[in-house]
């Protein structure tokens, strides 16, 4: 039983000195992994009776939940000062003034008869305002 809490501490130290989430997968991996060290616990557990499988089964099993905790905690405390530096960097100024609006642009019905317009009088005509239609 000593054995199993020296790991705990041992896994809660290692999580704990990860600083990002692919350390964390690779700290993982010793624990939980093919040649992990619980996985050799469990593999052990073969070659025992009965009676200490269950003893020793339920010992493991309440180590790799704590184990399995720290890691969840480690991944939260990794996931929440990931989401603080995104928010440090996007700092946004509320009361700077907006964007200024752009300007709309004449109808191109206008633009052409400016157009027309300056052609003509380029050629020497002027323009004149009035009715469109005398009677």
């Amino acid at each position: 039983m000593n054995e199993l809490d020296s790991l705990v501490e041992q896994a809660k130290q290692l999580f704990a000195a990860c600083a990002s989430p692919a350390e964390l997968e690779n700290a993982k991996a010793q624990y939980f992994g093919k040649a992990g060290h619980l996985t050799t616990l469990m593999k052990a557990l073969s070659s025992l009776d009965i009676d200490a499988k269950k003893a020793q089964g339920a010992l493991i099993n309440a180590a790799k939940q704590a184990i399995e905790q720290a890691l969840h905690d480690c991944r939260q405390k990794l996931a929440d000062a990931e989401l603080q530096a995104q928010l440090k960097a996007e700092t946004f100024d509320v009361s700077l003034p907006s964007h200024a609006m752009a300007q709309g642009g004449l109808h191109p019905v206008s633009l052409s008869l400016e157009r027309i317009e300056n052609i003509f009088t380029s050629m020497g005509f002027d323009v004149a305002q009035g009715p469109e239609i005398e009677t």
